[in-house]
């Protein structure tokens, strides 16, 4: 298994200014998962938004290779993110947001098949989200049901890691979405394109310090995850419909 740490790279992006609560603890997480990656000889990738700098240093100091953001937004951190691995010449590449540190036991996992040639596109999925806050229990699952739904598969869309073969780099790259869209609609084409997918069960546990401070920040938190559900699923569709003429 050593030998895939050296053919796969792991990339996210980050953005964390200490000025509340929440974003102190993303911060810690996205340390914590940085420092877990490195030790497992994982190489970090990440571009940033603007974090300030004590931040950065520690992320840096965690084992993170780091690149400033050329251009503002979501889905053009995550697309620059993909284009400064591919100059690494990976064969795979493992996407995460940062605050999943439990993911980490999971990337030797996720690797395998797409390093041993036996997947294009791997699907992390949770076998357990009881451990999310409600709010986002139910919204999450939604999403994932909508997804079923349109596409006939069954993914856990809405977990956020996914992985895939170096070469499927374009279905990311020549999608121009700038939100959480960036790295979910392009799947859609993935799947029409008859790629080989599998889907990965992990039991993945959401940080409770997470949990705690996003429960306290409810109506904040539950109006952003309805925004995305409902953002998503819009997109999700009116792309699905498009590439299916």
């Amino acid at each position: 298994m050593d030998n895939y740490k050296n053919k796969v790279k792991v990339i996210t992006s980050t953005f964390y200014n200490l000025d509340n609560e929440v974003n102190r603890v993303r911060a810690d997480l996205a340390e914590r998962t940085i420092r877990a990656a490195s030790e497992k000889d994982y190489e970090v990738i990440s571009v940033d938004g603007g974090s300030e700098e004590g931040v950065l240093r520690k992320l840096k100091e965690a084992g993170a290779t780091i690149y400033q953001e050329e251009q503002r937004g979501m889905g053009n951190a995550r697309r620059q993110a993909i284009r400064e691995a591919l100059k690494r010449n990976p064969e795979a590449i493992i996407w995460t947001e940062t605050e999943k540190v439990s993911f980490v036991d999971y990337l030797d996992s996720v690797a395998q098949p797409l390093v041993e040639n036996e997947a294009d596109y791997v699907s992390p999925t949770r076998k357990d989200v009881s451990t999310y806050p409600e709010f986002q229990q139910i919204t999450e699952r939604l999403g994932n049901q909508f997804w079923e739904a349109l596409t006939g598969k069954k993914m856990d869309m809405f977990f956020g890691p996914r992985a895939w073969r170096s070469e499927l780099s374009d279905y990311f790259l020549n999608y121009r979405g700038n939100r959480w869209d960036a790295l979910h609609v392009p799947v859609l084409k993935i799947i029409r394109d008859g790629k080989r997918i599998k889907t990965l069960e992990t039991e993945f546990i959401y940080p409770q310090e997470q949990k705690k401070v996003e429960e306290g920040n409810s109506a904040e938190m539950i109006l952003k995850r309805f925004e995305q559900l409902y953002e998503l699923s819009k997109l999700t569709i009116d792309y699905w419909n498009s590439i299916s003429k």
